[in-house]
């Protein structure tokens, strides 16, 4: 009984971060548009949005060219400009004083959408087939703190399981 808890608590926490919100942003070091909209990422729309999953893409390192060329295709932009935002199926191209709310109206019909389709293994095997490029620092993630506890998770019911075996 009690590993089928602890394995129910542990995939219960892979579908919660597979319905993780996720935004992209493609930059370049050296674009002060590109700074100001990773500023407000990371200060405001973070903690707005605790489970926000952000992945950052240095669009001028040529390892990851293909990837920001697929991005502006798929968004059809005319042009190659930084930052660009990627929030479901939204995109958006530079940053001003609207984009703010431009990102919160995204992560709010993103969540709207992800609410409404039930987490499955499938869409947690998309989420991972999606994702072709890591993220050049992985700030602001919080993916590595919810793994371990999944895990610590798991560890617990097994160590209470085996405990209450010995004493038997």
């Amino acid at each position: 009984m009690k590993k089928t808890l602890s394995l129910f608590v542990g995939l219960s926490f892979l579908f919660g971060v597979a319905n993780a919100a996720e935004l992209t942003v493609y930059h370049s070091p050296s674009c002060p548009h590109c700074h100001h909209a990773r500023d407000f990422i990371s200060e405001t729309l973070v903690k707005e949005y605790p489970d926000l999953v952000v992945v950052e893409i240095n669009a001028s390192d040529p390892a990851n060219r293909k990837v920001f060329v697929d991005a502006i295709e798929k968004c059809k932009m005319n042009s190659y400009g930084v930052p660009v935002v990627v929030i479901g199926e939204k995109c958006f191209q530079g940053y001003g004083p609207s984009s703010g709310n431009d990102y919160r109206a995204a992560l709010n019909e993103s969540a709207a959408q992800d609410q409404a389709k039930p987490a499955t293994a499938e869409n947690v095997e998309q989420t991972a087939e999606s994702a072709v490029v890591p993220p050049q620092k992985p700030q602001n993630s919080y993916i590595f703190v919810y793994a371990l506890i999944g895990i610590l998770a798991i560890a617990i019911g097994f160590v209470a399981l085996t405990k209450k075996r010995k004493k038997k």
